[in-house]
């Protein structure tokens, strides 16, 4: 019964932290159009008014645009450098394993019924 209670409760803390992740996504988003908002609406300045004129329109689109590809470009990056960062992390595990210079991996090799087996192998030769 134990078990089955604390499997129950493992699948409530992962959706849990999954629901609190999704809405940390959203706040995330919504924190970003309003900076998106406010620079750009700053940058352009329009005039308050009941329309948009034309240079203060294409001076808004331009700016999202400026704001969303420089927000692509940045997280391209960092996730490059993600990969790039979890590549290396991976080479020095394998190579930790495999590089004798930090001593062989044990497989038996330096115990003593090896040596007495391939020695006695070549005297006998």
């Amino acid at each position: 019964m134990d078990h089955v209670g604390n499997s129950s409760q493992d699948i409530a803390d992962a959706q849990l932290a999954s629901f609190i992740k999704q809405e940390n996504q959203k706040q995330h988003f919504r924190s970003v159009v309003h900076t998106l908002t406010e620079k750009c609406w700053d940058l352009c300045s329009p005039n308050i008014s009941s329309r948009l004129d034309d240079r203060s329109e294409r001076c808004l689109a331009g700016c999202v645009e400026r704001f969303l590809d420089s927000s692509h470009y940045i997280m391209n990056k960092i996730s490059q450098e993600d990969a790039v960062a979890r590549t290396r992390i991976n080479a020095n595990e394998f190579s930790s394993l495999t590089d004798f210079s930090l001593g062989a991996p044990d497989i038996g090799l330096d115990t003593p019924e090896f040596f007495t087996a391939y020695n006695s192998s070549f005297s006998s030769s």
